[in-house]
């Protein structure tokens, strides 16, 4: 009787350390799957861009994307925007990387409230380029090391 109850403590131990180490893998796999609250700059590269950092190798054209934003128009007719902004960028720029990184939930901020500020008539009457442009120059305004030269929605939609 006291073998039985010794392997079965022996079996029982095994069973507790086996279900501790697949609790800690767990634990490990889900923090390193974890999503930042912080606004970063997602860099990726391009094939377009290629060329470009072939002709000037001290230049490295990356991408900076602010993320899905949502905001809602002003008026009695008020739609929902919903737009994702990227622009490129010299990463090899240290100084004007960091001032991007800094300034991310700001743009965010700020366009927010640009959408937040126009009625959903005007916006509809104004062409990407002319949008493009507007909120362009908000940014630009709000830079002291370099400037944004080009914007791209990735995803740009009006709601009513």
């Amino acid at each position: 009787m006291k073998i039985i109850n010794k392997v079965s403590f022996i079996l029982f131990g095994i069973l507790i350390v086996v279900c501790l180490i697949a609790f800690v893998i767990t634990i490990r796999g889900r923090k390193s799957q974890e999503i930042s609250a912080e606004p970063a700059i997602e860099s990726y590269s391009e094939a377009e861009l290629t060329s470009q950092n072939a002709q000037n190798p001290a230049e490295s054209i990356e991408y900076a994307a602010l993320g899905q934003i949502r905001a809602r128009t002003e008026g009695n007719d008020s739609s929902m925007v919903i737009i994702s902004v990227a622009f490129p960028y010299n990463s090899a720029d240290k100084p004007f990387s960091e001032e991007l990184t800094a300034r991310m939930e700001q743009f965010r901020g700020l366009t927010t409230d640009y959408f937040e500020g126009k009625n959903s008539d005007d916006i509809k009457k104004m062409s990407d380029s002319a949008l493009k442009t507007a909120l362009l120059d908000t940014y630009n305004s709000q830079l002291r090391l370099g400037k944004i030269d080009n914007l791209l929605f990735t995803d740009y939609v009006l709601i009513n």
